[in-house]
C-alpha cells in the first residue's frame, strides 16, 4: 500500500471519529446549555482555521506562479 493511501486513510479514520465524539458530546451536554455553546465554539473555531489555512495555501500557490513568471522574464 501506498504513503500517500496510508496517510488518507489515517485522516479519514480521525475525520469520523472526531464527528461521532462531537456529535456524542454535543448530545451528552442537552442537560447543560453552557456545555453545548462551548462545542458549538470549538466548532466554529475549526471552521475558521480551515478556511483561512485553504484561503492562505491558495495566496501561497498564486505567489510561487508570480515568482517563476517573474524569474523567466
Amino acid at each position: 500500500m501506498k504513503t500517500s493511501t496510508k496517510y488518507f486513510s489515517v485522516a479519514l479514520f480521525t475525520f469520523i471519529a472526531g464527528y461521532f465524539f462531537l456529535r456524542y458530546a454535543y448530545n451528552a451536554a442537552s442537560e447543560i446549555p453552557f456545555a453545548r455553546e462551548m462545542i458549538l465554539v470549538v466548532l466554529g473555531t475549526i471552521a475558521i482555521t480551515a478556511a483561512l489555512i485553504s484561503r492562505q495555501s491558495e495566496v501561497e500557490i498564486e505567489k510561487e506562479q508570480r515568482v517563476k513568471i517573474f524569474d523567466l522574464k
